[in-house]
C-alpha cells in the first residue's frame, strides 16, 4: 500500500469479523471468503455486489470476535456466488467468493493491530460511532478506511522489522554450533558419523550411535537428509558434578545435520516412559547403527521387557 494507493478514488470499505482464527485461517489459506444469508434484508452478499458492481475496488478489513484488534486487509476479486440448491439443502447458505490479501501478517494469528490504535476514526456511516465497534459487514467512509489500511500496514512492517532485528541479535548471541563441519564432510556420511562421535566423546563413553528419520524406517532417497541419534554414558563423576554434563542436546534450526544427543539416564527414563521412538532403538535392523558398544548389546538381549504389548 502506498499513497497512490490512498488517492485512489472508487475505493468502497467494509468490515468483516471473523468467528475465530480458524475461520481466517481457511480464508488465508484459500483466498476465498463468504458472505452469510440473513433473515431480514439488507443481506451483506447484495451490499457486496452492489458494490463490487458499481465501484474500482472492494475492500474489507478483518477482525477476529474477541481478539480486539484488525488482523488484515483484503480486496474482492469475485461477485459472490449464489449457492446451489445442493448446498441450501445441507444448510450451507453462504454467497462465497475470492479475495487477494494486499495486507496481512505471517503471524496475523498473534499480530494486530490493536483496537486502542483506531478508536479516534469515527464512521459518519455508522453514526460517527467509533471503527472498533463496527458490526459484521458494516461499511465504512473511504477517509476512515484508507487511514485505517495505513495504520495496519505501518504496525504490521513495524513487527516484521522487530522479528528481523530480534533474530539477527539471538544469532549473533547464540553459542557456536555443537558439531561445525566443512561442507565436504556434510557429503561424506562416514566421516559425519566419526566427526559426531569424537563430538560426543568429550562428555563421555558412546553407547550407540543410529540412523532417526528416514533412515530408520527405509524411506529415505538420495535427497533426504541424515538424522543423527547418539546415546553415551557420562563420567560418573562429572554426572553427580555440580556442572554435570548436558541430558539432550539437539542442534539449533539453522545447523545440519539433524541430531539428538541424550545422556543415559535421560535415554533410560525416555525406556522407562515407554517413549514409541527410544523403543524402537532396541529393536533396529543393523544397517541403521553406525555404533553399538558392548553395553548396548546387553541391553538389547533384555529389550523384551521394555515392551508394555
Amino acid at each position: 500500500l502506498d499513497h497512490a494507493f490512498v488517492k485512489m478514488s472508487g475505493k468502497r470499505y467494509f468490515v468483516a469479523k471473523c468467528n475465530n482464527f480458524d475461520s481466517l485461517r481457511k480464508g488465508v489459506e484459500g483466498n476465498e471468503w463468504a458472505a452469510p444469508e440473513h433473515k431480514n434484508d439488507p443481506q451483506p452478499h447484495a451490499l457486496l455486489s452492489q458494490a463490487f458492481s458499481s465501484c474500482s475496488q472492494v475492500l474489507i478489513l478483518f477482525s477476529v470476535n474477541g481478539s480486539k484488534g484488525w488482523q488484515g486487509l483484503a480486496v474482492m476479486k469475485t461477485l459472490p456466488i449464489e449457492p446451489s440448491l445442493e448446498d441450501r439443502k445441507k444448510g450451507d447458505c453462504w454467497h462465497r467468493f475470492e479475495i487477494e490479501w494486499l495486507c496481512l501478517s505471517k503471524h496475523y494469528a498473534t499480530v494486530c493491530l490493536p483496537f486502542n490504535q483506531t478508536e479516534d476514526l469515527l464512521n459518519t456511516l455508522d453514526l460517527d460511532n467509533p471503527v472498533t465497534r463496527a458490526r459484521n459487514w458494516q461499511e465504512m467512509t473511504s477517509e476512515c478506511g484508507n487511514e485505517l489500511c495505513l495504520r495496519l500496514q505501518t504496525f504490521i512492517l513495524e513487527d516484521e522489522q522487530k522479528r528481523k532485528r530480534d533474530a539477527e541479535r539471538a544469532k549473533q548471541q547464540a553459542p557456536p554450533p555443537f558439531l561445525s563441519l566443512t561442507e565436504s564432510e556434510m557429503l561424506d556420511t562416514g566421516r559425519l558419523w566419526q566427526r559426531m562421535n569424537e563430538k560426543v566423546e568429550q562428555y563421555g563413553k558412546v553407547i550407540l550411535a543410529c540412523a532417526f528419520g528416514s533412515q530408520r524406517y527405509n524411506l529415505h532417497t538420495a535427497d533426504s537428509d541424515l538424522d543423527m541419534y547418539v546415546v553415551y554414558m557420562s563420567d560418573t563423576r562429572k554426572l553427580l558434578s555440580f556442572s554435570s554434563p548436558p541430558q539432550t542436546i539437539k542442534n539449533r534450526e539453522d545447523e545440519k545435520p539433524d541430531f539428538t544427543v541424550h545422556e543415559l539416564f535421560k535415554y533410560c527414563e525416555l525406556l522407562l516412559a515407554g517413549d514409541p521412538r527410544t523403543v524402537e532403538t532396541l529393536f533396529l535392523h543393523e544397517s541403521c547403527v553406525y555404533y553399538a558398544s558392548d553395553e548396548w548389546c546387553d541391553l538389547v538381549k533384555h529389550r523384551e521387557l521394555l515392551l508394555s504389548r
